[in-house]
């Protein structure tokens, strides 16, 4: 990803990594700040793996990008990169088949948060939502003609 930027624009890519930008807050504050981080970032870098749809977190963040900006706006920030063997076209199909209640966050109070907040929405709305978001990933990223960029990282 870097390289391939590097060689667009001649400069190194800046990156927001949630795992360290976002640990010293609790959990209010790390969901008060979530969306200013997610919207003031060009791209959408979705590191795609097996494990996605089990990652509460990870989805919040997509969801995230999706509740704060139109669906147009959302589909070309998203740079999908796939991880380990499994194409972006299956991971994507295993996305359209979220399921909130078998995800889970490496934060226990984060988790405790963020069900909170989904069970105020509706667990089946933020099904439904998630895996809209994921058919619309799927029509715009993977099948052609893409606006979206793919490529898969061998893991």
């Amino acid at each position: 990803v870097a390289a391939d930027f590097y060689k667009l624009h001649g400069h190194y890519p800046t990156f927001w990594f949630d795992l360290t930008c976002l640990q010293d807050g609790g959990a209010n504050d790390v969901l008060k700040d979530l969306p200013i981080n997610v919207m003031s970032c060009r791209k959408f870098l979705l590191l795609l793996g097996s494990t996605f749809p089990m990652r509460l977190w990870c989805v919040w963040e997509l969801f995230t990008l999706f509740a704060f900006s139109s669906e147009e706006q959302a589909i070309e920030r998203v740079l999908l990169k796939t991880l380990g063997g499994e194409h972006s076209d299956e991971l994507l199909r295993k996305l359209q088949n979220f399921n909130v209640l078998a995800t889970k966050c490496f934060d226990p109070n984060h988790e405790q948060r963020l069900q909170r907040v989904i069970a105020a929405l509706g667990s089946d709305r933020f099904n439904q939502r998630i895996r809209s978001m994921a058919r619309q990933i799927h029509l715009h990223c993977v099948a052609p003609p893409s606006p979206c960029e793919t490529q898969r990282i061998e893991t």
